[in-house]
């Protein structure tokens, strides 16, 4: 493509040219690297389409969503080995004693490279092929056949504090559990993170109100949402796609940009 001229004035928004090369501020670009960042323990890969990640997990648990559409409109992008190349990426921050006047970054699609560049420096990566990919994105048909929220199905939904959230948090890392118990109890249900044991457990959310009655019943749901170093409320819903199997969505955010993750739990009977 053709040398791209990025004006000396920092960008307020996005600007995608015709040959999908994108202008950004500075603040957008880490807004965008950092919000990739929080899914590098959970996927490998990352593949972007319309400034939409929809994607499986690499241990196919959960689907998570994130709308960058903000930042990325129309854009399609796939990164290989996401954690690497995010480390690479970080190194455009610029250390407080530095000082520019052009603030703005430059995304680019060759032919055969993703390039990065502001007006220190540029770095290349080889575009990889989609077909090898570990987590591809779900495009929106796919999606809607595998999830379904609707209010009738809708068992509950209750807000999380992100200090709550946090707490959690703390308790999965500290007795090494990655899941949430969530137990039925008439027309209540309660949040529970325990070890396999049972040695060590803490009630982390109780008294969450039912739209319908169930008794005796629980389900382990991961808990992947809680595990992200990120200061947001966490929007949890569940809801009934037959008499044994839930599904739960969480939605948080990360300044303005929604992230929500689905995973599919069994229901069942007993303690």
């Amino acid at each position: 493509p053709e040398a791209v001229v990025v004006p000396q004035e920092t960008i307020t928004a996005p600007v995608t040219t015709s040959d999908g090369t994108v202008l950004i501020s500075r603040d957008k670009f880490f807004k965008f690297l950092n919000s990739l960042k929080l899914i590098e323990n959970s996927c490998n890969d990352c593949h972007i389409v319309d400034g939409w990640v929809r994607q499986k997990t690499f241990d196919r648990q959960a689907i998570i969503e994130i709308d960058l559409s903000s930042i990325l409109s129309g854009s399609e992008f796939a990164i290989s080995l996401l954690k690497q190349k995010i480390s690479l990426l970080k190194s455009f921050e610029l250390d407080d004693n530095v000082a520019i006047d052009d603030q703005n970054m430059i995304m680019q699609t060759t032919e055969h490279y993703y390039i990065f560049k502001d007006s220190l420096s540029d770095m290349r990566f080889k575009i990889p092929i989609l077909d090898y990919l570990e987590n591809k994105y779900i495009a929106p048909d796919e999606f809607s056949s595998i999830i379904t929220c609707t209010d009738d199905k809708l068992v509950f939904s209750t807000e999380i504090d992100s200090y709550i959230a946090k707490r959690i948090r703390s308790i999965c890392e500290g007795i090494r559990n990655e899941a949430v118990r969530c137990d039925f109890r008439g027309s209540t249900a309660t949040l529970t993170v325990s070890q396999t044991t049972g040695e060590n457990s803490s009630v982390v959310v109780k008294d969450i109100v039912l739209n319908r009655q169930i008794e005796g019943k629980h389900f382990k749901v991961v808990a992947l949402a809680f595990m992200r170093d990120l200061p947001s409320d966490v929007s949890f819903s569940v809801y009934q796609k037959s008499d044994s199997v839930f599904l739960c969505r969480f939605e948080q955010k990360y300044y303005d940009i929604p992230i929500r993750t689905y995973s599919q739990v069994e229901l069942m009977d007993g303690n």
